[in-house]
């Protein structure tokens, strides 16, 4: 049995209208809309859809994801965290591809001491290109 925490899912971008029955059937199998819900109520001021779940297996959607990823759809998702679990942002975009990150609570992104650490204490790679 999986942990199950709360997690918001984002769908935003253009979606192409072929894909709009499956993706509509594939929420309905995630539980995330139920028999009569219109779509449409789902959608923020900004004309982005907007779900949460405060039950979501590990705080993830994975099928869902690897589905919108796979078809092009960008989304954003935020889990929260629970006992040594932290808090993680996921954001999907085409042009940039998929990036999962530490957060807070709150979405904000956080990065390790250590990482810090490691970047003072390399030396940095550039090259200069004087005039000769």
């Amino acid at each position: 049995m999986s942990d199950r925490y709360h997690a918001r899912l984002e769908i935003g971008g253009p979606i192409p209208p072929h894909i709009l029955p499956e993706l509509i059937s594939t929420l309905r199998a995630w539980g995330l809309l139920y028999g009569s819900d219109k779509i449409g109520s789902f959608v923020n001021e900004q004309g982005v859809l907007v779900f949460q779940d405060d039950q979501a297996p590990y705080g993830q959607f994975p099928d869902l994801e690897d589905w919108m990823e796979k078809n092009g759809i960008e989304f954003d998702r935020h889990s929260s965290g629970w006992f040594d679990t932290p808090p993680i942002s996921r954001h999907f975009r085409r042009d940039l591809g998929l990036v999962e990150r530490r957060c807070d609570e709150d979405g904000h992104a956080q990065v390790r001491r250590d990482e810090v650490v490691d970047a003072l204490q390399t030396p940095p790679r550039w090259t200069t290109s004087a005039p000769r």
